[in-house]
C-alpha cells in the first residue's frame, strides 16, 4: 500500500470515527438533558467548549470521554508513525498494515457500540448502559 493510501485511509477512518463519536455524544447530550438545561448550556458554549465537551463532563461517562479523546488524538499519531516509516524507507507493507490495522479498528469500534446501543427506532438505546442524569447537580 502506497504512502498516500496509508495515510488516506487513516484520515477517512479518522474522520468516520470523529463523526460516529460526535453523533454518539450529541444524542447522549439529549437523552440526559432536558431541552431547557440544553439550551442553556449550547448558548454558552464555545468552539473549545464544543471540542472538548467541557460543559457535560458530568453527564457522560468518563470512559467515553477518554476514549473520544483517545481516537482524537491517536489517528494523527498513526498518521506520522506512516510517515515515519515511510521516511525510513521501512517496506511499504507494514505501513500498510498499520493502516489497515487502524482501518479494522475503526469498525471494529463502531459495530460493537451499533450492537450494544442498538435499537429498532431511529434513536439509540442510551438507557440501556447509562444512567439518565438529567443536568441536575445531588443535593
Amino acid at each position: 500500500m502506497s504512502l498516500m493510501r496509508q495515510l488516506l485511509s487513516v484520515l477517512l477512518i479518522g474522520l468516520l470515527m470523529f463523526g460516529f463519536w460526535r453523533s454518539f455524544f450529541f444524542g447522549l447530550k439529549h437523552y440526559q438533558l432536558n431541552k431547557s438545561a440544553y439550551k442553556k448550556r449550547k448558548a454558552e458554549e464555545t468552539i473549545l467548549d464544543w471540542f472538548l465537551y467541557r460543559k457535560y463532563r458530568k453527564e457522560f461517562p468518563k470512559g467515553l470521554l477518554i476514549c473520544y479523546f483517545v481516537f482524537l488524538g491517536l489517528h494523527p499519531v498513526i498518521m506520522l508513525v506512516c510517515l515515519l516509516l515511510w521516511l525510513l524507507k521501512v517496506p511499504e507493507s507494514i505501513g500498510g498494515t498499520v493502516a489497515k490495522v487502524t482501518v479494522i479498528f475503526g469498525w471494529t469500534w463502531i459495530l460493537i457500540f451499533g450492537l450494544l446501543f442498538w435499537t429498532r427506532g431511529p434513536d439509540l438505546d442510551y438507557g440501556r448502559w447509562i444512567k439518565k442524569r438529567r443536568g441536575q447537580t445531588k443535593r
